[in-house]
């Protein structure tokens, strides 16, 4: 995934990165969805007919990271929503367990 746009110069370490969340960008890949979206099943329902929907989101909002994970899980217990700071591509099965907690 090609890097978000930033207004920082060389060494600036204080400059804040600007993100345009109608941007275009790249989408996930559909095997990184996939994987994902078997992780969260296995991890985070117990209901083998839950509705698992996987996304990648960008924020603009102070204190939000620029790319998080969104996990959706609607099951016989309701619709939960789960959030991992890190783009798609780099999520791990531990993040999926961690948002489970």
């Amino acid at each position: 995934m090609a890097p978000a746009p930033t207004a920082t110069r060389p060494h600036d370490h204080h400059a804040t990165a600007m993100i345009d969340p109608f941007g275009a960008r790249e989408r996930p890949q559909p095997d990184h969805l996939r994987r994902i979206k078997a992780w969260a099943a296995e991890l985070l329902t117990a209901d083998p007919d839950a509705l698992v929907v996987v996304s990648e989101i960008r924020c603009a909002e102070p204190g939000c990271p620029p790319v998080e994970t969104a996990i959706m899980i609607s099951d016989a217990n309701g619709t939960h929503l789960r959030k991992i700071p890190c783009p798609v591509a780099d999520v791990t099965r531990a993040d999926v367990a961690i948002a489970a907690v």
